[in-house]
């Protein structure tokens, strides 16, 4: 089967909190990608596709295949505070059978264009300073690395470091 034909890239609606929520859980278990410690439950990933799909620059994007959600990608608040308007913070997700088949630069290109067409000025990636292969996708799309936060998160028994990336929107 020809992947990058079988897969659908669309607007997420909230019937797909339980498949955005299993990819969450998934990441949260498994890796570092995610700082939480416990996955959201059913009615927490659902108020936050809500409160997402409710703000015109936060809308999530879903890779599907088969009617199976492989993927998600969205922009978020960088910072609270109305002042940060011109600013979000990226977020993407692929289920690991599903990397390196091109999804997540599907749904990248997904958020970028969100980002030019709501008027952003910048896109921040916050990454974890292990995740190498995020900082190198990042970097393909222009990201480049603007701040580096040393000790500021705890899982698995040690502290982590976070890389801050920047995306300047074309006007």
């Amino acid at each position: 089967m020809d992947l990058q034909r079988a897969i659908c890239i669309r607007k997420a609606v909230i019937e797909d909190n339980t498949g955005i929520g299993r990819i969450m859980a998934w990441f949260i278990a498994n890796t570092q990608s995610s700082w939480r410690y416990q996955a959201l439950d059913k009615k927490e990933v659902e108020r936050w596709l809500g409160e997402h799909l409710a703000h015109p620059v936060h809308q999530v994007w879903v890779a599907e295949i088969e009617d199976r959600i492989i993927g998600y990608s969205c922009l978020s608040d960088f910072r609270s505070g109305e002042g940060y308007w011109p600013c979000a913070e990226d977020s993407i997700y692929v289920l690991p059978d599903y990397a390196g088949q091109g999804i997540g630069t599907m749904l990248m290109n997904c958020i970028l264009r969100q980002a030019g067409v709501s008027h952003l000025k910048t896109v921040v990636a916050a990454i974890d300073s292990e995740n190498q292969n995020s900082i190198r996708f990042h970097q393909r799309f222009g990201f480049r690395r603007s701040g580096y936060l040393q000790n500021v998160g705890w899982k698995n028994n040690h502290c982590l470091d976070l890389v801050l990336m920047v995306y300047a929107v074309p006007e």
